[in-house]
């Protein structure tokens, strides 16, 4: 976790219970649960909280809290297990960088008295923020062992997965279109298709005849896309919904105009700008999302082992998971 990171999570975690109120949650120092002897308390809580909740929430709510309060419980013992395991193992922050995060987060909050009276206005002590901080570094440094540094994807073993997948990183044909749209109520009587589909083919004559294909478009057309005189941009197999619309859009080659296509709500006009035909795509096209793909299968892996491996044999009493 770099500096920035680790120093907001524990300010976060720590500024955070001055909103708890807010949100009817009750800001005693209540147990949650313990793990191997050890309490789980509101500090505990409100980290693990704003972990699991999602920032996009402006306003949080009871419902939403009790929706994601088995999560954060959770959470809360998965991290304690991993700290735990940190201590045992013999992981420490080393001194220098701890200073170095004690100078930072003291000029982030305007120099020694404005940190002091950010701590009592959000109710934490010195001791406990420099806890916190401590805390989630060891916590990190458990996982980039345990699961990071099991996670990274070499480029040999993204390259054999290719290879062995070769088939699925195809890319079908498509066709840039324009297309000039004339629309039908789908309730309407026939002679109001009939009507419509007459007006069509006399725009089809007129571009048979020469009239510009985008100035036919953008003086008739009836979807959003007349804006654009009537470029419809790349469309690949399968995105159109009309099913005879799409046949007659790929039997065209470049430059040709369909006929007047009825489809479900009314008439099109279509016109092929460009063919792009099906494409093995490249190892170097697809590598970065192999390589994210596999190291996230990795991650899942080694994370469900680790926490296999902590839970096995830990004592772990939840006393308030509601």
């Amino acid at each position: 976790m770099n500096r920035l990171k680790l120093v907001l999570a524990a300010m976060t975690a720590a500024a955070f219970l001055a909103v708890l109120p807010g949100t009817g949650i009750a800001t005693e120092q209540k147990v949650y649960a313990k793990v191997n002897g050890t309490d789980l308390t509101q500090i505990d809580y409100v980290e693990a909280f704003n972990q699991v909740i999602p920032f996009t929430f402006h306003r949080l709510t009871r419902d939403i809290i009790a929706k994601y309060k088995p999560q954060i419980i959770e959470k809360m013992i998965d991290d304690e297990l991993c700290y735990q395991e940190a201590v045992r193992t013999g992981l420490k922050m080393p001194a220098k960088l701890l200073r170095g995060e004690k100078e930072y987060v003291i000029a982030k909050t305007g120099g020694s008295k404005g940190f002091e009276m950010w701590l009592k206005g959000n109710g934490i002590t010195k001791q406990q923020y420099w806890a916190l901080l401590k805390r989630g570094w060891l916590i990190q440094a458990l996982k980039r062992k345990e699961i990071g540094d099991k996670s990274v994807v070499t480029d040999q073993e993204a390259r054999a997965y290719y290879e062995a997948k070769k088939k699925t990183f195809f890319r079908p044909g498509a066709r840039k279109l324009s297309e000039i749209c004339f629309k039908v109520d789908p309730a309407a009587p026939e002679s109001a298709w009939q009507k419509k589909k007459q007006f069509a083919e006399k725009i089809l004559d007129k571009i048979k005849k020469g009239a510009n294909f985008g100035t036919m478009a953008w003086n008739y057309s009836e979807d959003p896309y007349r804006v654009k005189e009537g470029d419809r941009g790349i469309v690949h197999r399968g995105m159109l919904e009309d099913q005879d619309m799409e046949k007659a859009v790929f039997q065209l080659k470049q430059g040709q105009v369909s006929g007047v296509i009825k489809t479900l709500y009314g008439y099109n006009i279509v016109k092929v700008e460009q063919v792009y035909p099906p494409q093995q795509l490249s190892f170097n096209t697809v590598k970065q999302g192999i390589i994210s793909s596999l190291s996230a299968d990795k991650k899942k892996k080694a994370t469900d082992a680790l926490m296999s491996r902590l839970k096995k044999g830990a004592k772990i009493e939840i006393l308030d998971g509601k």
